[in-house]
């Protein structure tokens, strides 16, 4: 790895590096990191949200990669697909974008939880239902609440 790529992780300003990037190695490096981390923890498996993006899929890879997929716990998030909700539900793409990244990671557990009641309630409990109601494909409300 070079020079303009080592350190500890984050962004430190503008990489100015002339070379492109090894990304096996920082692969390796970020499942070497998820291995330590969980270990240091004392827990004894990861839990991820599995959205469907891109985010998502590539943090659970590397946690299969760096700890085993027995000691990962995927949770597919969708909102009001399987419960009742109160605001517009998640699209079936997501969930579908879902299952498409859990068919490649065998061996990994993965469960669905509607999140929609607890957005709900969340979202009443925050006084941000207004706010929600407003804007309900808006993202960063979905997240704060559920």
């Amino acid at each position: 790895m070079s020079q303009s790529h080592a350190g500890t992780g984050g962004v430190r300003g503008r990489c100015t590096c002339t070379e492109a990037p090894d990304w096996a190695a920082e692969a390796a490096r970020a499942s070497w990191w998820l291995r330590m981390t969980l270990a240091a923890s004392g827990q004894a498996r990861y839990v991820l949200g599995l959205s469907g993006g891109i985010d998502s899929a590539v943090t659970a890879a590397l946690a299969v990669r760096g700890v085993g997929p027995e000691r990962v716990l995927l949770l597919r998030l969708p909102y009001g697909l399987l419960a009742a909700s109160r605001y517009p539900a998640s699209t079936r793409a997501s969930l579908e974008d879902a299952d498409a990244m859990v068919a490649q990671l065998p061996g990994a557990a993965c469960r669905t939880v509607d999140i929609a009641p607890a957005v709900d309630v969340m979202a009443e409990a925050t006084g941000l239902a207004a706010e929600l109601a407003a804007r309900p494909e808006d993202p960063v409300l979905r997240v704060c609440l559920g």
